[in-house]
């Protein structure tokens, strides 16, 4: 019995273990892609500030490498800011565009500097940019929820197949028990049997002793 108790308990180990890790891989999933919908809308939303405080006439040059550091970061990935390299084609793309938009929009800030009087063409450039980054933030999310969806098949599909292995060792392990209990009754049986074997012959040599001994009693 104690190695169908370790097949169970085996069995039962595996399948925590699968669990664990299609939790994590899951979770790790879901935030790395809810980092780069977060950082995309705030490439979004930090441009239309950027432009608002140029237009107040504050200048906010940390702003910008902030963002520089954030589109660049959404394309080619960023250990620091906890951002992967863009795979997905359609986000790729949103990117690159929005990448190019923003340079254009850094020469605009950089021409109203110096010519306030370039105020509309800054708004104008501003505009097309917010619709470039809001697509990409629209990519981002679309991704992440195919990619979830994607997941949960991949944890159902696992999940099954771990049910299924656990079936199977659950199975060898009553087959085994089975096998034992009856190897331990034929045992028992066979002992049975040999110590009534054993007793018989017992009273067979008792029985003939008595009768020698009553022939050599008779002959004396």
């Amino acid at each position: 019995m104690k190695i169908t108790n370790q097949l169970r308990a085996t069995a039962a180990g595996i399948l925590v273990i699968a669990l664990s890790n299609l939790f994590s891989v899951y979770m790790n999933g879901v935030a790395n892609d809810s980092t780069v919908v977060n950082q995309a809308g705030v490439v979004r939303g930090g441009t239309q500030r950027l432009v608002k405080l140029e237009m107040a006439g504050r200048n906010s040059d940390k702003l910008v490498n902030k963002l520089d550091g954030l589109v660049n970061g959404l394309i080619k990935g960023d250990r620091t800011l906890g951002l992967p390299r863009a795979t997905d084609p359609e986000f790729l793309a949103k990117m690159n565009a929005v990448q190019s938009s923003w340079q254009k929009l850094k020469e605009a800030i950089a021409t109203f500097r110096q010519q306030p009087s370039f105020r509309s063409e800054l708004l104008t450039q501003s505009e097309d940019y917010f619709e470039l980054a809001n697509d990409a933030v629209n990519a981002a999310e679309a991704y992440s929820q195919t990619k979830v969806q994607r997941l949960r098949v991949i944890q159902l599909f696992i999940f099954g197949l771990n049910l299924l292995i656990l079936g199977m060792i659950l199975a060898i392990a009553r087959n085994i028990a089975r096998s034992l209990l009856n190897s331990t009754s034929a045992i028992a049986t066979s002992s049975t049997q040999i110590a009534s074997a054993v007793e018989e012959q017992e009273r067979t040599v008792a029985s003939q002793a008595a009768s020698i001994r009553q022939i050599e009693y008779d002959d004396g």
